[in-house]
């Protein structure tokens, strides 16, 4: 069973996102929050642990991508699984 990964929060989202047609900025501006607060879970940062949001944020983005918190981390085509 593939693992996920949380350093590949960033493309499972961005994968999400594309799939169902539901940019970045827009779930941000669902959420009330603003577009940069999202563009940071999306940032590979050099030398550093990936910024990820916390659970209560994470089951507020799949909730506007209407998908499960399950799904969100693992991406629509496994983007997010360790290889």
């Amino acid at each position: 069973m593939a693992k996920i990964d949380p350093d590949k929060f960033g493309l499972a989202l961005t994968a999400w996102s594309e799939q169902k047609g539901i940019p970045l900025r827009k779930i941000a501006f669902a959420l009330g929050l603003s577009p940069n607060s999202i563009y940071t879970y999306t940032q590979t940062r050099r030398n550093r642990t990936n910024v990820t949001p916390s659970l209560y944020r994470a089951k507020e983005i799949a909730d506007v991508l209407g998908i499960t918190l399950e799904q969100l981390p693992q991406g629509p085509h496994g983007e997010g699984l360790s290889e």
